[in-house]
């Protein structure tokens, strides 16, 4: 093949590639606000699990207003259009305070990772969360969404469900 029909198939080619691995998947800019006791709550760790074969699931942290915004493939890109189950948690450190991880950000999430692998060796365990644990695990959640949704998500949770 001559030369000059190598790069026009070669950029066809890589077209239908770059197309095809997206797979047409988009996602939709999600929006919500958490309140614990009829109170928004900051610091708390919202993933919505996708409930559908070959979906990603996406997560969020709500700010001091109890605002948070989904990430999937990047910070705040929303989540994919599906079927959700929501957990949420908020785990405190092991100095007593809060401890939120922007997971947005690749080196958050790693200080966070080797502050958990460095408590290991002292009989700290896995962090517990703040919230009942019915909040935290996708099996037991009563909490469910489908996405898109007309308007802002809220979501208001009891902090004594099940303690």
């Amino acid at each position: 093949m001559p030369l000059r029909q190598i790069f026009p198939t070669s950029w066809l080619l890589l077209l239908i590639v770059s197309i095809g691995c997206s797979g047409g998947k988009k996602t939709v800019k999600v929006e919500g606000v958490i309140k614990v006791d009829g109170k928004p709550e900051a610091g708390l760790q919202v993933k919505f699990v996708n409930q559908e074969k070959g979906g990603r699931d996406a997560d969020g942290t709500t700010d001091e207003n109890g605002v948070f915004h989904l990430s999937t493939f990047n910070t705040n890109d929303g989540a994919m259009p599906g079927s959700y189950k929501v957990t949420i948690a908020k785990f405190k450190s092991s100095e007593g305070s809060s401890s939120v991880v922007d997971t947005a950000h690749p080196e958050n999430v790693r200080k966070a990772m080797q502050g958990f692998a460095g408590n290991q060796g002292k009989g700290g365990g896995p962090p517990k969360t703040q919230l009942p644990e019915i909040y935290n695990n996708a099996d037991s959640t009563p909490l469910k969404f489908q996405i898109p949704y007309d308007g802002k998500i809220e979501i208001e949770i009891s902090s004594k469900v099940g303690k």
